[in-house]
């Protein structure tokens, strides 16, 4: 579990993994609504990007496709989506092999548990300011040492 107090260290934390993150990558974002995964998604995808992209949430378009020199992300919103055809006609497994995937609300759809994924589950802390928030986080085979990198670099982000 890692607790984030505020905006800014939910920011830093999705900038770190983004540092991390190449081609083939599936990250879930989960939690109820409002609890900060698009903007954990905006951060991550400034990280790869410029730091004031303009990255709306993909609610109603279902799908952001963003370039950066490093990589490209697709950013999916699966709130709305009723079925996994909807997924498949997004171009969802094109995008699997060439970018990363950022998806919001993956429980929605059959996403598929690769060694490369990784999932984040957001949690509101009961009880604190509005901004805190704990991650419990799943890590694929294929994020295990990236993973240990990430948590060194935001702890001695977090400590400066």
């Amino acid at each position: 579990m890692i607790e984030l107090p505020d905006e800014a260290a939910t920011c830093t934390f999705a900038a770190c993994l983004a540092s991390e993150a190449v081609a083939g990558d599936i990250i879930g974002l989960s939690g109820t609504l409002g609890v900060g995964k698009t903007v954990f998604a905006r951060a991550f995808i400034r990280a790869l990007t410029q730091p004031h992209e303009v990255v709306p949430s993909p609610t109603f378009t279902l799908m952001q496709h963003y370039a950066s020199p490093q990589l490209a992300v697709y950013h999916y919103d699966l709130y709305r989506i009723e079925s996994d055809n909807e997924v498949q006609e997004l171009g969802f497994e094109d995008a699997m092999a060439n970018a990363v995937s950022l998806i919001e609300w993956p429980e929605r759809a059959s996403i598929p548990q690769t060694e490369q994924r990784l999932d984040i589950l957001i949690k509101e802390v009961a009880g604190a300011c509005s901004e805190k928030r704990h991650l419990k986080i799943k890590v694929g085979e294929g994020w295990s040492k990236r993973f240990k990198s990430i948590l060194a670099v935001f702890e001695a982000t977090a400590n400066d």
